[in-house]
C-alpha cells in the first residue's frame, strides 16, 4: 500500500437540512456540470441531521455564504491510500482497519486529527494543512482488501465531534484491526460513522462498549 499526497487543499463544510434548496444550483454544478467547475474533489454526505461536503478551493467558491452553511475554519491536506496492485484475499480486513496500525495509530501518538473518507475503491486521510509530517510514513506499508455484501453502520460518539480532537479514529480502527474485523470510516461535520460487515455487529458494538466501559472506569 502507498500513501500518496494529492495537491488539493480541502475545506470541511456542512450544509442544514432545511438550507439545502439554497445550494441547489451550486451543488448540481458540482456533481453534475463538472466541465463547468473547476472543481477536482468533491464528496457529499448525508446524515440524519445534516450534508456535509467536503471539495477543494475552487468547489467551495461555489457555495455562497449563508446560515445555513457551516464552515470548518481549517484547510485540510488530502492523504489518498493506494493499492500497490497485490491481489488479496477475500478473508483480509478492509477499510480503515487495513490502515490502523500503520498509519492511524502513528498520527493518533502524535495528535494529529484526521478527517477519513472511506469509498468503495480507496480512503482518503485528511490532515489539517499545518500538521501534515509525511516523513513519518513508512516506505512499506502493506495493502488487504476484500468484498462484502451487507454492512451495517455504527456512529460514533453521543454528541457532536470537534476538529481537534485526535484519536477517536484510532480508537474505533485499532481494536477492529486487532479483531481482524474489516470497516470503513467516515468523517462528517458533526459525527464519525463506521461501517462494518453485518455478521460482525455484535461483535464490534460489544468490542466498542468494552472499550468504553475501561476507559470510564
Amino acid at each position: 500500500m502507498d500513501l500518496h499526497i494529492l495537491d488539493h487543499r480541502l475545506r470541511v463544510t456542512c450544509i442544514s437540512k432545511n438550507g439545502l434548496v439554497n445550494f441547489t444550483h451550486a451543488l448540481i454544478k458540482l456533481i453534475f456540470l463538472r466541465n463547468r467547475t473547476r472543481c477536482k474533489f468533491f464528496s457529499l454526505t448525508e446524515t440524519p441531521e445534516n450534508y456535509t461536503v467536503v471539495l477543494d478551493e475552487e468547489g467551495f467558491k461555489e457555495l455562497q455564504p449563508s446560515e445555513h452553511l457551516q464552515v470548518e475554519s481549517s484547510t485540510w491536506l488530502p492523504l489518498n491510500v493506494v493499492s500497490n496492485g497485490n491481489i488479496s484475499s477475500s478473508s483480509q480486513a478492509v477499510g480503515v482497519t487495513k490502515i490502523a496500525k500503520s498509519v492511524i495509530a502513528p498520527l493518533a501518538q502524535q495528535h494529529v486529527s484526521v478527517f477519513m473518507l472511506s469509498t468503495y475503491q480507496t480512503d482518503f486521510i485528511l490532515l489539517k494543512a499545518f500538521a501534515g509530517r509525511w516523513d513519518s510514513f513508512p516506505a512499506d506499508l502493506l495493502f488487504t482488501s476484500s468484498s462484502r455484501e451487507l454492512w451495517r453502520m455504527v456512529r460514533i460518539g453521543g454528541q457532536p465531534l470537534g476538529f481537534d480532537e485526535c484519536g477517536i479514529v484510532a480508537q474505533i480502527s485499532q481494536p477492529l484491526a486487532d479483531g481482524d474485523i474489516s470497516a470503513y470510516y467516515i468523517s462528517t461535520f458533526s459525527f464519525d460513522h463506521a461501517l462494518v460487515p453485518e455478521e460482525d455487529i455484535v461483535s464490534v458494538t460489544g468490542m466498542l462498549q468494552q472499550r468504553k466501559d475501561a476507559a470510564t472506569s
